[in-house]
């Protein structure tokens, strides 16, 4: 198990120091970069679809997607896990079900503090919120 957490950090993070803006790639789930542009995570009925949970990552997929992003200034975020809420439906989840995990980020020095829902349930190409991008452009 720990062998698998340790290459999966290892792909996500070569993928997140040599892909390009724009670009897709297949992982833990597709990773697109993109200038938060996108309302995604800000509310339960559209949380970022992290995935993981099915393969047993699902937190450490979350923490490693929290730890790439970063303002459109390029500021670093500091973010907390609120907890859990809105149990749903999943074929992933444990008996059927899941819950969406809620983080509060912020970025050091300002006063803006946000929620982030996050759903490790299910996939889909993971793309930067509105107002924050990712460390590293990609290039291929």
């Amino acid at each position: 198990m720990r062998k698998i957490i340790l290459l999966l950090m290892g792909s996500v993070c070569l993928f997140f120091s040599n892909c390009k803006k724009e670009k897709t790639v297949d992982d833990l789930a597709s990773i697109k970069v993109d200038i938060g542009e996108n309302e995604f995570g800000y509310t339960s009925t559209n949380p970022i679809l992290i995935g993981g949970a099915k393969d047993s990552i699902g937190p450490e997929s979350e923490r490693i997607y929290l730890k790439e992003l970063v303002d459109l200034d390029g500021n670093p975020i500091v973010y907390n896990r609120v907890g859990s809420c809105c149990p749903f439906a999943t074929e992933n989840g444990r008996y059927g079900r899941g819950l969406l995990d809620v983080y509060k980020v912020y970025v050091e020095g300002k006063k803006d503090t946000i929620e982030l829902y996050m759903n490790m349930y299910e996939r889909d190409t993971i793309m930067a919120p509105k107002g924050f991008k990712f460390k590293y452009e990609m290039d291929f």
